[in-house]
């Protein structure tokens, strides 16, 4: 599956909320400890791990529009 960016997700769902939470994600994968992540969703969870496991190229810089996505992710049912 090709990656798209958050913005694109975002943008496709019409939701500037969308972007502002994928900043505090991107926020939490980089300084959060455990008791900050475990106040979180278990989607963010997974989206908190997933720039921690497989550093994306750019992540120090990078915000919550920037943030790849695995588009089978959002094609399931």
């Amino acid at each position: 599956m090709s990656a798209r960016s958050r913005a694109t997700v975002a943008a496709e769902q019409g939701s500037k909320w969308t972007l502002a939470h994928y900043d505090e994600v991107v926020g939490l994968a980089r300084t959060a400890g455990p008791e900050q992540i475990a106040r979180t969703g278990i989607m963010d969870w997974v989206m908190i791990a997933r720039p921690r496991v497989e550093t994306p190229p750019g992540f120090a810089s990078m915000d919550g529009a920037g943030l790849p996505v695995d588009a089978s992710v959002y094609d399931k049912p």
